[in-house]
């Protein structure tokens, strides 16, 4: 009796055995339960289940251990097998541009040899609004946010399909959509010309580590300027940004600048000029609340000199040959017998295009009865790249007096001394070393996107200073 059941067992022994070379059945690993490459024991360690096979740490598994029933499942259900994922030439050795068996939108598209899950089916890998399930039917790819049918979105975007660009035309998606047109043509967009009439800045990536940060702002409007063409002229017409600082500009029939109002919150401050037939401003009135302050101007040669209510000499302009700037001295009064001072110099290229300026601080010492010089207070280099066109050059000529004179219409971002006033954008670099931590301030510009006619559509700024760093997206809108 006990030899037959002994032969019994044999007989069942060789017929597993066969089986086994047959169907290449696996033996389990008592050491990994699940064949998921990671030990029973680490799994215990890393809190996953080791008898679930697709419960596991990617990291803490050995790939030549995994079984092929683990190799031939789809973990995260994308379509592409666990073995594709690592190992798609199968030599035994994860590929150095694996994708990850537990994401399902990480996989390459082509290497789909299984049916994807529901979840995957319903799921938006890409962002672009298209569920993966509808981009199969459409034969696009889901892993590519720029390639889909804008007719089949059936799902809202996402934050970094928004703020693309898929079409390359200036415009990012979400602005398309909004503005009605299509976010993958190059040819449809809105503001094509030659006119400008609207510049749009909006914040992108703003970084303050100083103030706790970083964080992010993706395309927060910050400001928009308005443009006209007046008698041939190209001018600014007003500019508004979103803390409610608020300028507008107005004309004469000559179309002089004849005045300037910013309204910041419930304050109001206006600017009026006044000419003689020369057109040269002689005085301007500034209004603020119930303070008014009158500054006339005399010409002589290449000088401007301005003087305040009191007939004291606040402004002095020098001019260079080419009628460019050279030096701007500004004069305040207090107690003292002589007033202090900060001279600034201008400094040009071949090209007569600004290059430099440094400024040099003068404060008068009552007790030496002398002053202390401070040089270099203050300084700003430019660099001009031949990119793109500069569309708001004609506007800034037009009222550059005007921004020396008065400061108060700088306060529109594009109303500097260079960055606009040429031919060119001009990357700027300041600094200020007597500021807290030693200030400085950093701006280049990038990202060009242009018209044909060589008018841009899309530039970046990305700057920095001692408190943080971000950019700054500009968008120009012409008819």
């Amino acid at each position: 009796m006990k030899k037959i059941a002994f032969i019994t067992i044999l007989s069942l022994f060789a017929l597993n055995c066969s089986n086994d070379s047959d169907n290449e059945t696996e033996q389990i690993n008592p050491q990994d339960i699940d064949g998921d490459g990671v030990t029973n024991h680490q799994e215990v360690i890393d809190g996953t289940d080791p008898e679930i096979q697709c419960s596991f740490v990617l990291e803490h598994q050995y790939y030549p251990d995994t079984s092929n029933s683990w190799r031939n499942s789809d973990c995260d259900g994308d379509g592409v097998i666990n073995k594709d994922e690592l190992d798609y030439n199968n030599d035994e050795i994860i590929d150095q541009n694996f994708t990850s068996p537990q994401d399902k939108c990480d996989f390459v598209f082509s290497h789909q040899t299984v049916e994807p899950k529901d979840h995957w089916y319903n799921f938006d890998c890409d962002g672009d609004g298209v569920s993966n399930g509808t981009e199969r039917i459409d034969q696009t790819d889901p892993t590519d946010n720029c390639e889909f049918v804008l007719s089949s979105q059936n799902l809202e975007p996402d934050i970094f399909w928004n703020f693309a660009d898929c079409d390359e035309d200036g415009r990012n998606n979400q602005l398309e959509l909004t503005e009605n047109t299509d976010p993958l043509d190059p040819t449809d967009f809105s503001g094509m010309g030659t006119n400008l009439l609207i510049l749009k800045n909006y914040f992108v990536n703003r970084y303050a580590p100083v103030i706790g940060g970083p964080f992010v702002n993706e395309d927060i409007l910050d400001s928009q300027e308005y443009f006209s063409l007046n008698s041939g002229t190209h001018r600014f017409d007003s500019y508004e940004n979103e803390n409610g600082n608020n300028v507008t500009f107005d004309y004469d029939v000559n179309n002089r600048l004849v005045s300037v109002s910013q309204i910041f919150g419930v304050n109001t401050t206006t600017v009026n000029y006044e000419y003689n037939s020369n057109s040269q401003v002689i005085a301007t009135t500034t209004q603020s609340g119930s303070l008014t302050s009158v500054i006339q101007y005399q010409y002589s040669g290449s000088t401007i000199s301005g003087y305040n209510q009191n007939n004291e000499l606040i402004l002095n302009i020098q001019l260079n040959a080419n009628g460019k700037i050279q030096s701007r001295t500004y004069y305040t009064y207090t107690d003292n017998s002589l007033p202090n001072y900060s001279i600034s110099h201008y400094s040009y290229d071949n090209s007569n295009r600004l290059i430099e300026k440094l400024t040099d601080q003068y404060l008068y010492i009552e007790s030496t009865q002398s002053y202390t010089i401070t040089n270099g207070v203050s300084g700003s280099t430019w660099e001009y790249q031949e990119t793109s066109q500069n569309p708001i050059r004609e506007a800034t000529n037009t009222i550059l007096t005007h921004i020396y004179l008065t400061p108060l219409i700088s306060q529109a971002v594009s109303l500097n001394e260079a960055s606009y006033s040429n031919e060119q954008f001009s990357s700027v670099s300041s600094y200020y070393p007597n500021a807290t931590n030693g200030g400085f301030y950093n701006s280049t510009y990038n990202d060009f996107i242009n018209q044909q006619n060589g008018f841009p559509l899309h530039v970046s700024d990305s700057w920095s200073t001692n408190d943080g760093e971000g950019q700054i997206r500009s968008l120009y809108y012409y008819e």
